[in-house]
């Protein structure tokens, strides 16, 4: 899916449903196409937001309008030839996409518009490239909302159920290449029941970087007080680092821990700093 947002805030739709407060509680999905040969969303979305396109006429939509025509997205062309759709009113705002008068009670019943920018009619490519992003679209707005996409619907399906104007859209276009209602919907639903992808399982760390990780927590100097420092003072005192035999393994880093760490770091020929870390642990672990 490729969407974008647009939206339509200086059109009358927008501006009329935010001052009525004239929301909706999405219960489904209209699909609509444009009955226009003219694939470009340029035509229906502006102004240009750098993807769309100049629209050299400037007849988008998001403007006044004598026509009581909103929907709530549009599916098509961007400036480069590639698919896009562009959210142009809030989902849950009233849209007008169902027509007027007895028959156009989808918009208030809260079905949301998606509208399908037609070209020829002849350009299967296009067709089919159209299709699935408002598939991907629609699945979106499934799973948004909760809907059932067994009960999404076209304008056509719309008039049959006598909440939309007499129009025969999408399918008088997409039925030419075998689109009915129940693909679209079969379509919708498996894109819904793909399963979220697995995350990239963390690579196992070697055995080697699993010593220098202990050894890098296992940092001890003095004032450390665990049983690795017993490990530690076990270490110095069984290679003769015992202070005339004073050295005891206590688990306690203490001065004498420090002064005979020192001497071993200086036979070793390591950085002398008292301090226990990879660097001293590597001489250890020889």
């Amino acid at each position: 899916m490729n969407l974008k947002k647009l939206i339509f805030a200086n059109s009358d739709c927008y501006k009329e449903g935010m001052a009525k407060k004239q929301f909706i509680k999405p219960v489904g999905i209209m699909l609509h196409s444009t009955g226009a040969n003219n694939p470009w969303l340029k035509r229906y979305v502006g102004p240009d937001d750098g993807l769309l396109g100049k629209n050299r006429y400037g007849n988008h939509w998001n403007k006044h309008r004598t026509r009581r025509v909103c929907y709530h997205a549009f599916v098509g062309k961007l400036n480069d030839g590639s698919i896009a759709s562009y959210q142009v009113l809030p989902w849950d705002l009233r849209g007008w996409h169902s027509g007027s008068g007895k028959n156009g009670n989808g918009n208030s019943l809260g079905y949301i518009g998606i509208c399908i920018c037609e070209d020829n009619l002849k350009d299967k490519a296009y067709a089919m490239a159209a299709y699935k992003e408002a598939c991907e679209l629609s699945a979106h707005i499934c799973e948004l909302y909760n809907l059932d996409p067994m009960k999404i619907i076209d304008h056509a399906e719309g008039y049959r159920l006598r909440i939309a104007s007499n129009h025969g859209d999408v399918r008088h276009w997409l039925g030419k290449y075998g689109i009915t209602l129940d693909r679209i919907r079969q379509d919708v639903k498996a894109l819904m029941a793909k399963p979220e992808p697995k995350p990239t399982p963390t690579p196992k760390p070697t055995e080697e970087e699993k010593v220098k990780e202990w050894q890098k927590k296992n940092t001890l100097k003095l004032g450390s007080k665990n049983p690795v420092v017993g490990y530690l003072q076990a270490y110095l005192m069984s290679n003769g680092y015992t202070d005339d035999n004073k050295m005891v393994a206590d688990d306690d880093f203490g001065s004498l821990t420090d002064k005979m760490l020192r001497q071993y770091q200086e036979d070793k020929k390591l950085f002398v700093d008292g301090i226990c870390g990879p660097q001293t642990w590597r001489a250890i672990m020889k």
